[in-house]
């Protein structure tokens, strides 16, 4: 007799952020063997964003920030929980188990603060601050320091050059 699937659903404040991710994968990771189903539904607070954007594209009103916010929400909670490496390794197979043929092609981004990527620019040493604070609580106090003298008016924000990975799925 074939084993009985055991479901999980995650949504809402249990998927609301990156360390909420961690904890359902936890959970999922902790499971004995066997058939399981997983389902994530929206973070929390994602479905009635999305349901004030129909609302105000009923209107006409303007979407693309409250979009964007929605997205970068999404963007942030995926660049906590695994590298760019991953995704893109995990996402090309996703579409090789679906019958595509994927091409990778590692690129880079640069950003230059001269150029109107000083916001980019600042999110991006964020990230990497708030990365390096979350393997290495003790490193707060250094990533505040390094931020505060990196912020315009101290050394000013660096050029960057981004490494990853585009991906073109084809039929």
């Amino acid at each position: 007799m074939a084993k009985s699937f055991r479901v999980f659903k995650f949504g809402g404040s249990s998927v609301a952020d990156a360390a909420c991710m961690r904890r359902v994968a936890d959970i999922i990771e902790a499971e004995p063997a066997g058939p399981l189903a997983v389902v994530l539904s929206a973070s929390k607070g994602v479905t009635d964003d999305l349901l004030n954007l129909v609302s105000a594209a009923e209107r006409q009103q303007p979407t693309a920030a409250a979009l964007a916010a929605v997205r970068q929400r999404h963007i942030d909670i995926a660049g906590e929980t695994c590298t760019p490496e991953d995704a893109a390794a995990f996402t090309a197979e996703l579409f090789r188990e679906h019958g595509r043929q994927v091409l990778e092609v590692p690129t880079a981004w640069r950003l230059d603060p001269g150029s109107g990527d000083a916001a980019l620019v600042g999110s991006w040493l964020e990230g990497r601050a708030q990365a390096a604070v979350e393997h290495e609580p003790d490193l707060r106090p250094m990533a505040d320091a390094w931020l505060t003298r990196r912020a315009p008016g101290g050394l000013g924000l660096p050029r960057v050059l981004v490494g990853h990975t585009d991906l073109l799925a084809l039929p």
